[in-house]
């Protein structure tokens, strides 16, 4: 019996190792979507002629858009709660606090076994990865010709799931991270 405990531990321990993140930014936007955005460790992506390869990457930039879980939060109709919002077009700036360079990044959607559906990407940092930075965050509903909604939804929220949506994050210092990642 110890023995087994002890093993789920040292399992749990590893997973959080190997995943390691920083969360940038948690908002919630109308109606009902829990979008956060994190940094985390280079990822294996595919198609390759989508992806910047891993050895040339710093981070990945991964963004969860999920219908909220909060049962505070209403979500419309029968959306899942923890389900994927997809369609959506998300654009990050990162700029380089000291040096003014800047990079942009579209996510695009991705799937994996830790994180299940998502949008991700790996990036390279604009100049040094010890700096810190603002990132600047643009989330776009699904564009009209991705996806058609019926009378009902249409009557209960309008034509549009939402309107564009920007965050802005200040101080974002990936230091922690980068240790981790070499």
């Amino acid at each position: 019996m110890k023995t087994r405990v002890l093993s789920t531990l040292l399992a749990c321990l590893s997973i959080s190792v190997a995943h390691s993140d920083v969360l940038v930014g948690e908002e919630l936007i109308q109606p009902g979507i829990s979008f956060k955005l994190r940094v985390t460790d280079r990822m294996e992506m595919t198609p390759d002629e989508h992806q910047l390869a891993v050895e040339k990457a710093d981070f990945a930039l991964v963004a969860e858009a999920n219908w909220s879980q909060d049962h505070e939060q209403s979500v419309p109709g029968n959306s899942p709660r923890g389900g994927f919002v997809p369609f959506l077009r998300i654009k990050v700036e990162i700029k380089n606090k000291t040096s003014g360079k800047i990079s942009f990044v579209d996510l695009l959607p991705h799937l994996s076994m830790s994180r299940s559906m998502h949008y991700a990407r790996n990036i390279i940092l604009p100049d040094g990865v010890g700096d810190k930075y603002e990132v600047a965050v643009s989330v776009s509903p699904p564009d009209q010709s991705d996806l058609s909604m019926g009378e009902g939804w249409r009557g209960a929220h309008g034509a549009r799931l939402f309107g564009v949506k920007q965050f802005k994050y200040g101080e974002v210092d990936l230091s922690r991270l980068r240790s981790e990642s070499d």
